[in-house]
């Protein structure tokens, strides 16, 4: 049963605080596994290696915590392939059984994430995206996430103006859930569409001030990203796709 105590935590980690989050879990005797959630997040911004730790603390087998530890397994096929043929297949056994619609919203929603990341099934995940944002109804977080993905195919067939107010949508979703790292993250993509069509400058300018803001929260593996999008727009002889 989420607590005070737990929700103060999420916000925290939300907001990019993962230490003080799991400090104050630990102190006052909150949730195991809001702690493991809070590990997760700070492992995928920040690249600690907290998770797998936090995730061994959590007591059963329930809904929620075999959803954290598929997440925590697909971070880490990112970086180590795996099998993502037993990762999908795990995970549409857990949209199944969801609980209620919210839950299988947030299944169908990693579903998309494995499709498209590690199976590379660029036809199959925006389904599943698609699934996912109807199921949001009041959860901006869950929404967020879909619009964010749903936007990268808009811009991948050349629909500009469906990924930018799928994106722009998501950005102000980040903004009123407080997630700072989240918002970071999205303002990225507001600068990849900028780069895409031919505004150069702008997404220059906007990627910097998001590699100043990520390094000022410890969020190192997004101010890598940010970083590499840098370098890779001022390369020499790139040329932006107009749409």
């Amino acid at each position: 049963m989420m607590t005070d105590i737990d929700e103060v935590a999420r916000a925290l980690s939300r907001a990019g605080q993962w230490g003080q989050a799991l400090d104050l879990l630990d102190a006052a005797g909150g949730s195991a596994l809001t702690a493991a959630e809070c590990a997760v997040e700070s492992d995928w911004f920040a690249g600690t290696e907290l998770a797998a730790g936090r995730l061994t603390r959590c007591a059963g087998d329930g809904w929620d915590l075999r959803l954290l530890t598929l997440r925590d397994e697909y971070a880490r096929q990112l970086g180590t392939p795996g099998d993502p043929g037993d990762l999908y297949r795990r995970c549409a056994e857990l949209s199944a059984a969801a609980p209620d619609e919210r839950r299988r919203g947030w299944a169908q929603m990693w579903l998309g994430l494995i499709a498209d990341n590690l199976m590379g099934d660029r036809e199959r995940a925006p389904g599943h995206y698609r699934a996912a944002l109807r199921a949001a109804d009041d959860d901006i977080y869950l929404e967020r996430e879909a619009l964010r993905h749903l936007g990268d195919h808009d811009l991948e067939n050349g629909d500009v103006a469906s990924a930018a107010a799928r994106w722009e949508r998501a950005t102000a979703l980040s903004a009123r859930g407080g997630m700072i790292p989240g918002l970071l993250s999205q303002q990225l993509l507001l600068a990849v569409l900028a780069r895409e069509t031919g505004d150069t400058a702008g997404a220059l300018l906007l990627a910097r001030e998001i590699a100043r803001a990520a390094a000022a929260i410890g969020a190192a593996r997004l101010h890598e990203r940010v970083a590499g999008f840098i370098t890779e727009t001022t390369a020499p002889g790139r040329s932006p796709r107009r749409a």
